[in-house]
């Protein structure tokens, strides 16, 4: 820890950041105390997908190369329907410069959801408020990895109830914490 700086370590009423290949689900009650967004960023040739439920929110952030995204986003959405057995209410799908995977993920869940799944193009990333479930751009300057509010799995992982991961599918997550974009960490 270099001048206080713990990615939000010690700190709650955290962002907390998605990474590549990787699907987080926060319970809805911990918000607004302890998480007040769940996003992700960098999606260049890249797919977001948010849902939530009356138990739950979710996102992923699949990489443009993952071999086998629908497979992916199918166990996502039976893991989070045997873990959470509520009804998904709202579901968005969002992409950077290239809306090819955005488009085929968008499909699939059209066919399975049984709510309005949102399209949502040419974003660097999304984030859900986790008090209302409004969704809209994450702003740049606002989730920089030297903001002591922001935090991933590894240094919030007490407030993140379900990781999903599949290195078959989508191949190994990561950048979830920033510590391979973050100048405070690379010179501790």
């Amino acid at each position: 820890m270099r001048n206080g700086h713990t990615h939000g370590r010690n700190k709650r009423r955290l962002k907390i950041r998605c990474g590549i290949n990787e699907g987080l689900c926060i319970l809805n009650l911990k918000a607004p105390f302890l998480v007040t967004h769940l996003f992700t960023d960098g999606l260049v040739n890249c797919c977001q997908v948010i849902w939530r439920s009356n138990n739950a929110t979710f996102t992923t952030h699949i990489s443009g190369d993952a071999p086998h995204p629908e497979t992916f986003i199918w166990m996502c959405l039976r893991q989070f329907n045997f873990k959470y057995n509520s009804a998904i209410t709202s579901c968005y799908v969002a992409s950077g410069d290239d809306p090819d995977l955005g488009n085929r993920i968008h499909d699939y869940l059209r066919r399975r959801l049984h709510c309005n799944v949102e399209r949502i193009r040419n974003t660097g990333g999304c984030c859900i408020n986790m008090l209302n479930g409004d969704v809209s751009n994450t702003p740049v300057m606002g989730s920089g990895p030297n903001r002591d509010d922001v935090a991933g799995y590894l240094t919030a992982s007490d407030l993140i109830d379900l990781r999903l991961t599949d290195s078959y599918a989508t191949g190994e997550p990561g950048y979830g914490d920033y510590y391979e974009g973050c100048q405070l960490c690379n010179t501790l």
